[in-house]
Formats: C-alpha cells, structure tokens, sequence
C-alpha cells in the first residue's frame, strides 16, 4: 500500500469513529409514553435524572407505573399472572411494556424521527 492509500484509511476511520460518537452522544429527547386504550395518559422526559411513581387505572385496576433515573417500569398491576411487572425495566428507544388486561402500554420514543416502519 501506498502512503497515500494508508492516509486515506487513516482518515476514514477518523471519520467513522467521530460519527459514532457523535451520533450516540445526541441530545434526542427520549420520551415514555404511557397510554390506556391507545390514549397518551402520560409523557417522561427519560433524559431527567430523578425517581417517581404513580398510578394508572386500568381496565382491572390500578397499574403502579415508577419511573427512576432513566428507566421505566411496573411495579404493581391488577392481572391474574402479573405479566406487566415481570417484565421489569425498560429504557431503550422502541422497547415497550404491553399490559393486555389493563389496556395499559408503556414504551420509549425519541423526537428525533428519521422514518417510521410498520
């Protein structure tokens, strides 16, 4: 290989390596989506660096939903098998927590859309 052909690789990889982290390092806002019967209930800011919980009712009852240092998840729900909570935490774009028998879903989105598939 030639000087030239070692540089432009040398280069190349620059290139590639600041666009991973620049890509990674974004500041997309990721958002959890809380609905019920496929009504927004509720948005969290998952960028936000502090704990809360609350409760959703359900079909069933109360869905006790906690939301802690960028990471979501059900504690309690009202279910014959409690599915919801054994899932745990979710905190990754495009993850979701679907409790059927409550109509309640919970999933991750960021405002930084490029396409949608379906």
């Amino acid at each position: 290989m030639s000087k030239r052909e070692i540089s432009l690789i040398v280069i190349l990889l620059l290139i590639a390596i600041n666009s991973f982290f620049i890509l990674n390092n974004s500041s997309s806002k990721k958002e959890a989506y809380i609905y019920y019967d496929g009504e927004i209930i509720k948005k969290i800011n998952m960028n936000m660096m502090y704990e809360e919980q609350f409760i959703v009712d359900g079909l069933l009852g109360e869905v006790t939903i906690e939301y802690t240092y960028g990471k979501i998840r059900v504690i309690e729900e009202t279910s014959d098998k409690h599915l919801c909570s054994k899932q745990g935490y979710i905190s990754n774009v495009g993850e979701a927590i679907v409790c059927l028998p409550n109509l309640v879903v919970i999933e991750i989105k960021t405002s930084d859309i490029d396409g949608v598939i379906r």
